[in-house]
């Protein structure tokens, strides 16, 4: 862990079914085994909506 104050964070593409573990799982090999890739052609794009 790091000290207060000296937090690092990035961006993580999941698939949805890995929201909740990654967001509760204190096992550390479970959170790096969804660190994937994430395959090109199941992402989806949109416009962004007014005022965002």
């Amino acid at each position: 862990m790091r000290k207060p104050d000296d937090e690092k964070r990035a961006v993580v593409i999941l698939r949805p079914d890995d929201w909740e573990e990654w967001l509760t799982t204190s096992n550390v090999e479970a959170a790096r085994a969804m660190l994937q890739l994430y395959p090109a052609d199941e992402m989806v794009t949109e416009p962004a909506q007014a005022g965002m």
